[in-house]
């Protein structure tokens, strides 16, 4: 299942890709506005709760992809990518461009403001869970996941992170996000969909355990 202890869970590591179906579709690079260029791109990924804040990264000339927690702090996650860019910097590689991205939710749009005047590209990402003024049900996780991966295929997405969503503020089970999620994924590969990677940012060791077991059931199943 990957890598734990708060760590992303890589769950695609033992899938045999060459038994996948080729993608339907084919990025369109006409629907972005500005050309990814990995070499001089840093992007940064964060998972958010209350208190902590835990950010994933593709650094340009690091071979790992570095993960650290802080706490919910902005100026810290400011000197963290730049102690990244740095890091990039001494491996020969100049980053002119730092991306981030994180699911609105308690921090909203203000930190996006804020990173934003700091020179830093952001993204706020809203995967919904719950109806307005409802709450996150399986149909609900369900629906929204799904629709998350039919736009990752048709957009071309080779690799995406993604939460634990609705088991923060809205309270749902983390075993029921699991076995909705693992399906979700499941349904979206047999569909034609195949990603590099799929990743899910977890907080801590029974969190990752939690989905280790509907995704093993689910994907041995396949």
């Amino acid at each position: 299942m990957g890598r734990s202890g708060g760590e992303g869970v890589d769950i695609l590591g033992r899938r045999d890709h060459a038994r996948e179906p080729p993608m339907s579709q084919s990025f369109d690079a006409s629907r972005s506005l500005t050309a990814f260029e990995q070499d001089s791109t840093l992007v940064a990924v964060i998972e958010m709760s209350q208190s902590k804040w835990l950010v994933a990264a593709v650094v340009p000339g690091i071979a790992r992809q570095p993960l650290k927690k802080l706490d919910a702090d902005a100026g810290a996650l400011l000197k963290l990518l730049q102690r990244w860019r740095e890091e990039a910097r001494k491996a020969g590689r100049e980053v002119k461009r730092i991306v981030c991205a994180y699911e609105a939710g308690r921090d909203g749009f203000w930190l996006a403001r804020w990173l934003q005047a700091q020179a830093i590209e952001t993204y706020v990402i809203h995967a919904a869970s719950m109806g307005l003024g409802g709450r996150t049900t399986v149909h609900s996780l369900k629906s929204s996941m799904d629709h998350v991966f039919v736009l990752a295929r048709e957009n071309g997405v080779q690799t995406i992170a993604i939460p634990a969503v609705g088991t923060g503020i809205a309270g749902f089970p983390m075993d029921d996000c699991a076995r909705v999620m693992a399906h979700a994924l499941r349904d979206a590969l047999l569909t034609g969909w195949a990603p590099e990677e799929v990743r899910f940012v977890l907080f801590g060791e029974a969190a990752r355990q939690t989905f280790e077991g509907p995704f093993r059931a689910a994907f041995d199943a396949v």
